[in-house]
């Protein structure tokens, strides 16, 4: 009612709406939706059906609006969802190789403990300070023995070298710098592991350089990660370490769902094919809507667009790209905004 409210009143080009309820479901209800369990739980997995039931019609609501407005309606995910299986360990196996140093017990129980007592008496910490309070909260590291270390995790893991010059207590010489970041890369890349269904795969679908990831320097992203972990599917990387096993593996009694590179696609409108079957990418959909509104596409921009999901092919034009600068440390959210946001991706499973 919202979205149509707002429509009619502003008008609109383009109409975009998020359904956080598909994400959220997923995540944490997924052994109530992945057949091979949901059978354990009929009332939840019923429940669960019914949310899917009600986003069905609101759905239906929305294309008849569409239809109202001679629209072309398009149906998108971010990504696809499946089970996690397992927790991967990327820090205890750079602790192995002798990459990662921890204190003693002492020294890590006494730094949780300095942490709460600041939480209690200081109340919530900038954004950096989380990030290097929670690294310490979690391991403990030993700095001036740290090479490498996976500071940050969700998903996929970020792993950061101990450069001289970058941090305080730095001890990598930058001249040793990228031997060790593609040391470390191959050493990842050639981890196997074992499943509780006897099958054997890598730890990692890859080991990705930054740069080469992101088409882009060091210089222009000074924050990028040295190298960034992504794991097989089914399984999430954490920068914590518990036990001896570099995977962690998930019971059914705390089963959640996580991500997957295959997500959805789907058109619909009056200059769409109907029936056709079109194989397409996520970097593809900006560039196909900014031709079917009949705009420019900028040359530098990835993805292309899905003609053949359209009865006529649509014009493509290119322009230059437009760049525009901001503030390397312009403020973008407010502490309280950045408070909300983290407690939802934490909610999510994308913080630990």
């Amino acid at each position: 009612r919202l979205t149509q409210f707002c429509g009619r009143k502003f008008g609109w080009d383009v109409l975009m709406i998020v359904y956080k309820l598909v994400d959220n479901l997923q995540h944490k209800a997924w052994k109530y939706l992945d057949p091979r369990f949901n059978h354990k739980y009929p009332k939840q997995a019923e429940m669960a059906a019914q949310c899917f039931q009600r986003l069905d019609e609101s759905l239906a609501r929305l294309f008849a609006y569409a239809e109202e407005n001679d629209a072309t309606v398009l149906i998108m995910s971010d990504h696809g969802h499946g089970s996690l299986d397992g927790k991967v360990q990327p820090n205890l196996l750079l602790k192995r190789w002798g990459y990662l140093s921890l204190r003693s017990p002492w020294e890590r129980a006494s730094r949780r403990a300095a942490h709460w007592a600041h939480r209690l008496t200081k109340g919530k910490a900038t954004r950096f300070e989380q990030g290097s309070r929670g690294i310490e909260r979690d391991l403990a590291i030993d700095w001036s023995r740290t090479q490498a270390c996976v500071m940050h995790a969700g998903i996929y893991g970020f792993l950061y070298l101990n450069v001289k010059g970058r941090g305080p207590n730095g001890v990598v010489d930058p001249a040793d710098y990228e031997r060790l970041r593609r040391e470390i890369a191959d050493r990842l890349r050639a981890e196997r592991i074992r499943w509780p269904d006897g099958r054997e795969t890598p730890m990692f679908s890859d080991v990705y350089i930054s740069e080469e990831l992101y088409g882009c320097t060091r210089d222009d992203n000074p924050d990028l990660p040295d190298l960034l972990l992504s794991p097989e599917p089914g399984l999430a990387v954490v920068r914590k370490i518990r036990g001896n096993s570099p995977v962690r593996w998930c019971s059914e009694s705390r089963l959640e769902g996580t991500h997957r590179v295959e997500g959805i696609v789907a058109l619909g409108g009056p200059a769409v094919r109907r029936g056709a079957r079109i194989e397409g990418d996520i970097v593809d959909i900006t560039p196909t809507v900014l031709a079917a509104l009949g705009l420019r596409v900028p040359i530098d921009m990835e993805g292309r667009v899905l003609n053949e999901a359209f009865d006529q092919e649509l014009t493509v034009e290119r322009e230059p790209p437009v760049r525009k600068q901001r503030e390397e440390r312009e403020v973008v959210y407010s502490d309280r905004e950045r408070e909300i946001l983290e407690k939802r991706l934490s909610e999510l499973g994308y913080l630990e």
